[in-house]
């Protein structure tokens, strides 16, 4: 089968060890990957003689394999370091340093005459934008009225006022350093277009000077790793809510601040129905952070449709438009943790927005946010706060990535996710593959595998794909790798039928914290109904079309708009959704969260009777199933996401008519007819299959017969010689049982150190040569198979199945498994203490089957 690359992964380079790059890069390429991503910022001269000389061995080496070169564009993670230009002593304006606006406020009774208060102590680098005073509402602290500007009345150290009658709250608003985080110092503004040029001129053009010969060849492109607004609490006042959750109405949080937006405020204020010029916007500054029931939702859009869209066009535009004009490609991710993308924190306030200049979009899932198994709970993790929430990393996040590739023209469907990192060394390749599949049944067909390093052991983010030949599940990780270059070929130029659409309620969350949803939960009654969707803003809606019913954005169909609950939207999406509903689009409005069990009924009940969606049959939630199609041809992945019990139902299909399954990793295509629509799936956990109708090529559907049908035969029980090699310390192996039954090799009664290969061999009696098949029940983790010294290949997760009718004879059968664990028995990594750890070794029943063949 032709194989193409998917896969780049991160590619971590360090000062003085050029000699080994040939030999790292053939191992990268051995691992199936055909391309790589260098990682920057574990490099001592990023940038420097040192840096050149090592990319020139990079390139060159990459080059004679047919290889492709990915660079992380900053020195520092995360991306704005822009490479230091920005640090004390280094040639510089302020205006390029991000800037925050922080507010001061102290309370006044009236009446009274010539009151004065202490104009507020500011730091270096610190100003008084303007002093601001609202009248209290009496609840709580909410504001009423319009702002009193008392900018002029500062003298001496002082700010003097006639208090009229009543209680009110005079604010100073400062221009600040403060609110950057201590190590984002010399970070470049997102927000300003000359800042964002500096990274441009520090990072990107001095590639291009010394590698142009490379870019759109070798050299593919650049990767943003997490840049972000990254706004801190700053005032003595508020409660923090965390990095994730950091957003307006939050007191004592900085917000970031460009001059910028005192002209893009007044557009968006004016729409809303608060005519505001330039000069104004400073009084309506204190409701970002302080309620006001009439014009702190408009207050609010106006400021954070601002800092977005400044975002989009400084920094994603320019340097995708620059990567583009120089021939080379731009990707990256943001941290969109439980919503963070829609927020100022280690977000950057809009995931489409923030990324919409790239050419291929991402996510990232790393330190256990999604462990097989747990869509339903959230789950342990080292993530800021401890806990990985489920219906976000389950539902949501793969979607945002996957749906922005199909709005944005630029990016063609491309939708990449770094992947693997920081779950330790229990990780195993069954956890790989679980996750690859995870990722692909929902749209994903990039992958940046999380990392190769030149260090061992490295405490940084394991695991490290080879370990410098001490990692056990290097063939299973390569296995992984080969596994998904071949789907995504098959489904490459496919499109994903989303049936209906989300509203991404970026806006609705910023004009009504804290009375919103997130898409969360309306994502997961979807997805659990085999109801696909595509995640939209209200951008990409302006952008669409009704035609017969149905949403068209970007030449995607729609049947029907899923709006998450929010007390106040933009009077521009009501208006559009008004329109389309007139023309006959289906909108569903979330109610108030308490009500959303009896929403989330009536949702699927009118999808399902209004045929606006396919229905598969009765299949459970756990058989998650995407649809690809192109042209004639349809596509199925059908991925049994539990782990549990293993999928035995009908699954039916808009399909009829001859079929193929594909069980890559099992190495099997079968032929079969689907009448009606049913197709029989038998999946187990871990296993997936891919379905096609139409549009065959020989390369798949050569020699394909029917499915077999596999019939247990009972056999005596089987004793092994048990031999153990630990993984780049022992040659040979060494003989620890004879005439064993099968236990946990890194059980309380084996070896609990052991990492390594372990070897089984027995022999199999049989009365006599047929078609003959093996399954060796539970394994930890990946086993290879020989019979009678022929090698039947590698398995790295259930179910660990082979045919063994062209290796067996009659009579006595020699076999030899060997299984190999994870490095974590050996290398008890922080990343690890997350993981539920599988026992290593051959567990079993290990069961023999008589192969009833199906027809040709």
């Amino acid at each position: 089968m032709e194989r193409k690359n998917y896969c780049f992964p991160f590619f971590w380079l360090r000062q003085g060890r050029r000699q080994e790059l040939p030999g790292r890069i053939q191992e990268v390429y051995e691992s199936g990957c055909r391309a790589f991503c260098v990682e920057s910022r574990t490099h001592e001269d990023f940038c420097g003689p040192e840096w050149w000389k090592d990319l020139e061995v990079i390139l060159e080496e990459a080059g004679k394999r047919g290889m492709k070169v990915w660079i992380l564009d900053d020195r520092h993670f995360p991306t704005g370091y822009a490479n230091g230009v920005l640090e004390e002593g280094g040639e510089t304006t302020d205006s390029d340093r991000r800037w925050f606006l922080r507010e001061h406020h102290v309370d006044v009774a009236g009446p009274a005459r010539e009151i004065a208060v202490l104009w507020p102590g500011l730091e270096p680098g610190e100003n008084v934008l303007a002093a601001v005073a609202y009248r209290r509402a009496g609840r709580g602290e909410e504001l009423s009225g319009r702002g009193i500007d008392l900018t002029a009345n500062g003298e001496g150290g002082f700010l003097y006022w006639d208090v009229p009658e009543g209680y009110y709250r005079i604010f100073f608003l400062i221009r600040t350093f403060r609110g950057r985080l201590p190590e984002q110092a010399a970070y470049i503004s997102g927000l300003t277009g000359s800042s964002v040029k500096r990274l441009i001129q520090a990072v990107y053009e001095p590639h291009y000077m010394h590698l142009s010969r490379y870019f759109g060849t070798v050299l593919e492109g650049f990767f943003s790793d997490e840049p972000g607004l990254y706004s801190q609490q700053t005032g003595h006042w508020g409660e923090d809510a965390g990095q994730y959750y950091r957003t307006l109405g939050q007191p004592g949080l900085a917000l970031p601040w460009t001059e910028e937006l005192l002209f893009v405020m007044p557009k968006r204020l004016e729409e809303e129905g608060i005519p505001s010029g330039k000069g104004e916007i400073y009084g309506l500054l204190p409701l970002l952070w302080y309620p006001h029931r009439e014009l702190a939702p408009q207050v609010r859009l106006a400021y954070m449709d601002g800092v977005t869209r400044l975002w989009e066009c400084h920094f994603s535009g320019q340097i995708g438009k620059w990567c583009r004009e120089h021939g080379v490609l731009y990707t990256g991710h943001l941290i969109e943790d439980m919503g963070a993308h829609m927020r100022l924190g280690a977000g950057a306030g809009h995931y489409f927005r923030a990324l919409s200049g790239q050419d291929i979009s991402g996510v990232d899932i790393v330190l256990q946010q999604v462990l097989p198994g747990f869509a339903g709970y959230d789950a342990a993790s080292i993530v800021a706060g401890g806990v990985a929430g489920s219906e976000f990393f389950h539902y949501v996040l793969p979607k945002l990535a996957v749906s922005l590739a199909r709005m944005e023209s630029e990016m063609q469907g491309r939708a990449m996710c770094e992947v693997f990192g920081a779950y330790g060394w229990a990780e195993g390749a069954d956890c790989m593959k679980w996750l690859m599949d995870f990722l692909l049944v929902r749209g994903i067909n990039r992958f940046v595998p999380h990392a190769f390093s030149d260090r061992y052991p490295d405490p940084d983010c394991p695991p490290h794909f080879g370990a410098m030949g001490n990692d056990p599940q290097f063939p299973g990780f390569s296995s992984v790798i080969h596994y998904v270059n071949q789907v995504c070929h098959i489904l490459e130029g496919t499109d994903l039928q989303a049936a209906g659409a989300i509203l991404y309620p970026a806006e609705g969350e910023w004009m009504s914290t804290p009375r919103y949803c997130t898409p969360d939960r309306i994502a997961r009654e979807l997805y659990d109904a085999h109801v696909d969707f595509d995640i939209l803003s209200l951008d990409y809606l302006e952008q669409g079309q009704i035609r017969e019913g149905k949403l068209e954005v970007n030449g995607y169909e729609h049947t029907f708009l899923a709006v998450p609950y929010a007390e106040q939207y933009p009077k521009r999406l009501y208006q559009i959704l008004r329109r389309m509903e007139s023309q006959g689009l289906t909108v569903f409005w979330q109610d108030r969260p308490e009500a959303f069990d009896k929403f989330s009924e009536g949702l699927i009940r009118e999808i399902r009777d209004r045929k606006l969606a396919w229905q598969y049959g009765n299949v459970p939630a756990g058989l998650r199933i995407g649809w690809f199609q192109k042209g004639s041809a349809n596509w199925f992945m059908l991925f049994w996401e539990e782990i549990g019990e293993p999928c035995d139902c009908v699954v039916e299909l808009p399909c009829d008519g001859a079929f193929l399954r594909i069980d890559l990793m099992g190495e099997k295509v079968t032929r079969g007819e689907a009448v009606e629509g049913k197709v029989h799936v038998s999946l187990t956990p871990y296993q997936s299959c891919l379905i096609g109708f139409d549009d065959f090529s020989e390369k798949y559907s050569a020699g394909a017969g029917t499915e077999d049908r596999w019939e247990e035969v009972t056999i005596p029980d089987l004793l092994w010689e048990i031999g153990l090699k630990e993984q780049g310390l022992e040659k040979d192996y060494r003989i620890v049982r004879e005439d064993s039954t099968l236990f946990a090799i890194t059980g309380r009664k084996g070896w609990p150190r052991f990492s390594g290969n372990i070897r089984y061999r027995t022999c199999l009696k049989l009365e006599a040569p047929g078609e003959w098949g093996i399954d060796l029940g539970d394994v930890g983790v990946t086993a290879r198979l020989k019979v009678n010294g022929r090698e039947l290949g590698i398995r790295i997760c259930s179910p660990y199945r082979w045919e063994i009718s062209e290796a067996v004879i009659a009579g006595e059968n020699f076999l030899e498994i060997e299984v190999a664990n994870t490095l974590v028995h050996r290398v008890r990594d922080r990343f690890s203490e997350y993981m539920q750890i599988r026992p290593g070794g051959l567990l079993g029943p290990v069961r023999v089957f008589k192969i009833v063949p199906g027809s040709q």
